[in-house]
């Protein structure tokens, strides 16, 4: 399997369980339009993506579904996905949604603590999806 995509079994569990909005941190050719098909049966689905190059692409094409934005809105979420850039963000954004959300982190596995730092930290605690590498990690409020 294309390590990209290893997130979307958690993904796609976190958002059938769920109701309410789903945010998007990072875009890609693989959960965007799982995302966009969430959105087409009802959710309402926002991607925040800070490189506007990648937003302008992922919006050709799924932005009839999907809000594409720089900068979401606070609001409830009730499945935030994080899986963006830079790497030393990733923390910052777990630990603003969790407890609140449930929050679907990708890259988690322990090799990746010096490339994405705080976020093992960040993540203890949750349900980890290890069979496929990297790893997801999932944390419920």
């Amino acid at each position: 399997m294309d390590p990209a995509a290893t997130h979307l079994e958690a993904l796609v569990w976190a958002v059938a369980s769920t109701s309410g909005p789903v945010l998007e941190v990072g875009g890609g050719f693989y959960s965007t339009p799982v995302l966009a098909g969430f959105a087409r049966a009802g959710r309402q689905v926002w991607c925040e993506e800070s490189d506007p190059s990648w937003r302008a692409e992922l919006e050709s094409r799924w932005g009839e579904h999907v809000s594409f934005v720089e900068n979401a809105p606070e609001e409830p979420w009730a499945v935030v996905l994080v899986d963006h850039r830079p790497p030393e963000a990733r923390a910052e954004m777990v630990n603003r949604h969790k407890g609140r959300a449930v929050v679907v982190v990708h890259d988690t596995e322990p090799e990746n603590a010096a490339v994405y730092p705080g976020l093992a930290d960040a993540v203890a605690g949750g349900c980890t999806f290890d069979t496929l590498e990297p790893w997801t990690t999932v944390m419920t409020p």
